[in-house]
């Protein structure tokens, strides 16, 4: 009897261990086929560049000139700790601990959030449609900037004024702006050409999912940082820049 009840919890051991062993192997095949990061600092630049955006550089200045200046750290800090922190690496460990898609995990925790997956997923599309739209701007200035004398400098007008023509530039000439909405013009040719370069660009970067965009993010999240670090240091070559 005791050879019987020893070889039955040795075997019941061993389809343990071969069961955990199989879904160990379906573990990493599911791992490889989604794709990881091959280091911490490949991770750290993904996630780096998905946190900072053109609110942290571009927009922050204005929002804290106009909120009262210093005053405005205070509640941007508040929520900051509070609210922005804890959500974002909440949402991180989901991600760690499911390994699943967004519209999966939310229902891997409740049936009933299965609509906030769907929400985060519309909200980053929406956000996604908002930067495409200024990169795209940003990538039209770009091309015009090899011209010579410079599309936006100053011009003297009719009376020999000098007249701040960049404003006029943008909105005129660059966007074509029309006065209703509901009066349709032809299309853009040059802000469509620098969205198509651009959609381009973005979808070979992340057809292949994280395969491919680990790699790039080497190159694509340090960028901005060097640029505004070679820019600051032009900006304090220029005359008066003491002053500015």
């Amino acid at each position: 009897m005791n050879q019987n009840g020893d070889s039955r919890s040795v075997s019941r051991e061993h389809c343990n261990q071969m069961q955990s062993f199989q879904i160990s192997l379906e573990t990493y095949d599911n791992d490889k086929a989604k794709g990881t990061f091959n280091n911490r600092i490949q991770f750290l630049l993904s996630a780096l560049g998905y946190a900072v955006g053109y609110g942290n550089i571009w927009r922050f200045p204005y929002m804290l000139y106009k909120h009262g200046g210093g005053a405005f750290f205070i509640p941007y800090l508040s929520c900051l700790f509070f609210l922005v922190f804890p959500m974002y690496y909440l949402e991180v460990a989901f991600g760690q601990m499911y390994k699943k898609a967004l519209h999966r995990y939310y229902d891997t925790i409740h049936p009933k959030l299965l609509g906030l997956s769907f929400t985060v997923a519309m909200i980053c599309f929406f956000i996604a449609i908002f930067y495409m739209c200024l990169i795209g701007w940003c990538f039209a200035f770009l091309l015009n900037s090899f011209q010579d004398p410079l599309p936006w400098a100053p011009k003297l007008d009719e009376n020999g004024n000098i007249s701040e023509f960049s404003s006029d530039y943008f909105i005129k000439e660059f966007l074509d702006k029309s006065d209703s909405m509901f009066d349709i013009r032809s299309y853009n040719p040059t802000i469509m050409v620098s969205f198509t370069l651009l959609m381009a660009f973005v979808f070979f970067s992340l057809y292949r999912g994280i395969h491919s965009a680990k790699y790039l993010s080497y190159v694509i999240v340090p960028l901005p940082y060097f640029i505004l670090t070679v820019f600051f240091i032009k900006g304090l070559t220029l005359e008066g820049f003491i002053s500015g």
